[in-house]
């Protein structure tokens, strides 16, 4: 025989052998078996993140849902309360931040000139004093 006869026969037994090999592989693989049916539950537990109560329900019995959709809406005061909370903080902050940018106001310049003054002349009065009472210590007229 023909060295290319050679080649070609043993080409075509092994393209045989895989191919009965690949049938056979196909042929004993088991087949999914699909069920089709409908679920009836009694109750339904769901639950959130958050504690409250549902204001809207968006679902009906029997409708079906997807992954992600809405199905009722929880009202829940003690989160509006705190969401309140910080909003009122962070208003208040703003208004500090405000109140620092202006500078003070003009009855808060006064306020603290009078506070000056008032303590100038307690220093002058204490001045006073002290040199009233040294004389007098000096002369001798006050015991040590």
């Amino acid at each position: 025989m023909k060295k290319s006869n050679v080649i070609g026969m043993t080409v075509g037994i092994v393209l045989a052998i895989v191919a009965v090999s690949l049938i056979g592989w196909y042929a004993v693989q088991p087949v999914p078996t699909l069920i089709q049916g409908e679920v009836e539950v009694k109750s339904l537990k769901i639950s959130s993140k958050l504690a409250g109560r549902i204001e809207r329900l968006d679902v009906r019995e029997g409708q079906s849902v997807k992954k992600g959709e809405l199905l009722f809406v929880l009202a829940t005061p003690e989160a509006q309360a705190k969401l309140r909370q910080a909003e009122a903080a962070r208003n208040a902050a703003g208004a500090q931040s405000k109140k620092a940018a202006r500078g003070a106001r003009q009855g808060e310049i006064e306020g603290a000139r009078n506070l000056w003054q008032k303590a100038e002349a307690g220093l002058e009065l204490a001045r006073k004093s002290y040199e009233r009472i040294r004389n007098l210590y000096d002369s001798g007229v006050v015991p040590a």
